[in-house]
Protein backbone atom coordinates (compact mmCIF):
# COMPACT_ATOMS: atom_id res chain seq x y z
CA UNK A 1 0.00 0.00 0.00
CA UNK A 2 2.91 2.33 0.61
CA UNK A 3 3.72 2.30 -3.12
CA UNK A 4 0.22 3.42 -4.15
CA UNK A 5 0.78 7.22 -4.08
CA UNK A 6 3.91 7.00 -6.27
CA UNK A 7 2.17 4.55 -8.62
CA UNK A 8 -0.81 6.89 -8.96
CA UNK A 9 1.50 9.83 -9.68
CA UNK A 10 3.35 7.83 -12.34
CA UNK A 11 0.09 6.76 -13.98
CA UNK A 12 -1.41 10.27 -13.99
CA UNK A 13 1.79 11.64 -15.54
CA UNK A 14 1.78 8.89 -18.19
CA UNK A 15 -1.77 9.66 -19.30
CA UNK A 16 -1.32 13.43 -19.10
CA UNK A 17 -3.75 14.13 -16.24
CA UNK A 18 -2.91 16.59 -13.46
CA UNK A 19 -1.99 15.07 -10.11
CA UNK A 20 -5.38 15.86 -8.61
CA UNK A 21 -7.86 13.11 -7.74
CA UNK A 22 -10.75 12.09 -5.53
CA UNK A 23 -10.54 8.91 -3.47
CA UNK A 24 -12.28 6.62 -1.02
CA UNK A 25 -11.96 7.57 2.65
CA UNK A 26 -10.20 4.26 3.28
CA UNK A 27 -7.16 5.68 1.45
CA UNK A 28 -6.74 8.68 3.80
CA UNK A 29 -3.83 7.07 5.74
CA UNK A 30 -1.61 6.91 2.64
CA UNK A 31 1.06 9.62 2.40
CA UNK A 32 -0.02 11.35 -0.81
CA UNK A 33 2.14 14.43 -0.24
CA UNK A 34 5.38 12.50 -0.78
CA UNK A 35 4.24 11.71 -4.33
CA UNK A 36 3.01 15.29 -4.91
CA UNK A 37 -0.56 14.08 -5.52
CA UNK A 38 -3.43 16.24 -4.28
CA UNK A 39 -6.28 13.96 -3.15
CA UNK A 40 -9.72 15.00 -1.95
CA UNK A 41 -11.76 12.47 0.01
CA UNK A 42 -15.30 13.21 -1.15
CA UNK A 43 -18.02 12.10 -3.54
CA UNK A 44 -16.86 12.50 -7.16
CA UNK A 45 -18.31 15.18 -9.46
CA UNK A 46 -18.56 15.33 -13.26
CA UNK A 47 -15.52 17.61 -13.58
CA UNK A 48 -13.20 15.17 -11.77
CA UNK A 49 -10.65 13.59 -14.10
CA UNK A 50 -9.23 10.96 -11.75
CA UNK A 51 -10.76 8.78 -9.07
CA UNK A 52 -8.92 6.32 -6.84
CA UNK A 53 -10.66 3.32 -5.33
CA UNK A 54 -9.56 0.09 -3.78
CA UNK A 55 -10.26 -3.35 -5.15
CA UNK A 56 -9.22 -6.96 -4.83
CA UNK A 57 -9.22 -7.45 -8.60
CA UNK A 58 -10.44 -5.29 -11.47
CA UNK A 59 -10.63 -4.94 -15.21
CA UNK A 60 -11.41 -1.43 -16.36
CA UNK A 61 -11.98 -0.06 -19.84
CA UNK A 62 -11.52 3.69 -20.10
CA UNK A 63 -11.35 6.08 -23.01
CA UNK A 64 -7.57 5.89 -22.70
CA UNK A 65 -6.75 2.18 -22.46
CA UNK A 66 -7.82 -1.08 -20.87
CA UNK A 67 -6.23 -1.73 -17.49
CA UNK A 68 -5.92 -4.85 -15.35
CA UNK A 69 -3.76 -3.75 -12.43
CA UNK A 70 -3.27 -3.87 -8.64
Amino acid sequence: MGDVPASVAKYLDAVGVTRHAVAWNTLVPLVWETADVHVEFRVPRDADLAGITGSFCAIVKTGIRAIAHW
